[in-house]
C-alpha cells in the first residue's frame, strides 16, 4: 500500500450503486475502501443484497475503512449435507483502520500506547 487514494469512478471498484460482485470481479477482490464520513461516526459503509429474495446485509461502523474479500483463497472443503465449498464461495466485509498506517504519515495514527483506550462499534444488520 502506497498511501495514495485512488478514485473508484468507472472502475470495477465502484460500488456506490448496487452491482453484482461477480459481474465485475475479474480475479476477485481483496481491497480496502476508504469511507467518506466523519471520524468515529456510526455510518452505513457497505450493503449486500440477494437478488432473488431481497435479503439485505447492512454494515455500519465507526471505522474509516471497509475491506472486501471475495474468498479467492478459500480452500475446498465439505460442509453440511456434503456440500462442497471452495474459492469464491463467500465474501467478507471487514471494518478496520488504514492498513500500513504505521508507515504512512498522512494516514490516521493506529498505535495504541499503554494506558490508552480504543473503542469502535460495528453493526451487521440483516433486513428481510
Amino acid at each position: 500500500m502506497t498511501g495514495n487514494y485512488i478514485a473508484v469512478d468507472d472502475t470495477k471498484y465502484d460500488f456506490r450503486e448496487f452491482h453484482s460482485i461477480a459481474e465485475r470481479m475479474n480475479g476477485g477482490y481483496d481491497q480496502s475502501f476508504v469511507i467518506d464520513k466523519k471520524e468515529n461516526q456510526l455510518s452505513i459503509v457497505a450493503e449486500a443484497q440477494l437478488k432473488r429474495s431481497g435479503l439485505k446485509l447492512q454494515v455500519l461502523t465507526t471505522e474509516p475503512l471497509v475491506h472486501l474479500y471475495t474468498g479467492q483463497g478459500f480452500p475446498k472443503l465439505k460442509g453440511k449435507n456434503n456440500i462442497e465449498y471452495g474459492p469464491f464461495s463467500g465474501f467478507c466485509l471487514e471494518t478496520q483502520k488504514h492498513p500500513n498506517a504505521i508507515n504512512i504519515s498522512k494516514f490516521p495514527n493506529t498505535v495504541l500506547r499503554p494506558g490508552e483506550k480504543y473503542h469502535q462499534k460495528n453493526v451487521y444488520k440483516i433486513i428481510y
